[in-house]
C-alpha cells in the first residue's frame, strides 16, 4: 500500500493506518442475516483507496459479496497493539474475475488455495470500496499507554488515551 498513490486526504490518512497490517477481519452478514469474520489478507490499496484481496469463486465470500444488488456492505476491521492502532472499515464489497486485477494480485503465497496459479478457474478478486472509516490512535510506547491507563483509573475519566477520528471517504448512493 502506498500512500503518496491516494489522491485525497481522507486516503491519504487511512492508507498511512493500515500501512504494515495486511490482515484484517472481514466481516459479512450470511445467508440467515447473521454477522459472519473470517481473517484476510489484503493485498493491495489502489490509488482509488479499493482494497483488494483474492479469493475463491466457489467460497462463501464470493457468495455473500454477491448478494444485494451494487455490492454487499461489509466491516474489514485492522489491529496493530504493538503501534495501538485500530481501524474499521465500512465498504462495498464486490466479485470481480479481471484476469489482469488477478496477475497484479498472484503471489506464490497464494498457491497452496490456488494450485493452478493465476489461471485456477477458481481464483478472483475480491474488490471493497471504502465508504467510511474510524481511527483508533493511541500512544505507540507500552509504558505511556500503562501510565495512561493509571490515571484515566486514578481519575475516573479517560486520559491521554489516544484519538478517534472518522473519515467518510465515499457518499453512498
Amino acid at each position: 500500500m502506498k500512500v503518496d498513490t491516494q489522491k485525497t486526504p481522507e486516503l491519504k490518512a487511512l492508507c498511512e493506518h493500515i500501512e504494515g497490517m495486511r490482515s484484517a477481519m472481514l466481516t459479512m452478514r450470511d445467508a440467515q442475516g447473521l454477522l459472519s469474520s473470517q481473517p484476510m489478507t489484503v493485498l493491495e490499496m489502489d490509488g482509488r483507496g479499493d482494497l483488494w484481496m483474492l479469493i475463491s469463486k466457489s467460497g462463501h465470500t464470493a457468495r455473500q459479496a454477491q448478494q444485494g444488488s451494487g455490492g454487499h456492505a461489509v466491516s474489514l476491521a485492522f489491529s496493530d497493539e504493538s503501534r495501538s492502532t485500530y481501524v474499521s472499515i465500512s465498504a462495498q464489497a464486490s466479485v470481480e474475475d479481471d484476469p489482469v486485477r488477478k496477475e497484479a494480485l498472484w503471489s506464490a503465497m497464494a498457491r497452496p488455495w490456488f494450485p493452478k496459479g493465476v489461471e485456477d478457474p477458481d481464483l478472483c478478486a475480491l474488490r471493497l470500496q471504502p465508504l467510511k472509516a474510524e481511527i483508533w490512535d493511541g500512544p505507540d510506547s507500552p509504558v505511556v499507554r500503562l501510565i495512561a491507563m493509571a490515571s484515566a483509573v486514578a481519575m475516573g475519566k479517560p486520559l491521554g488515551m489516544g484519538d478517534h477520528d472518522k473519515l467518510s471517504i465515499r457518499q453512498t448512493a
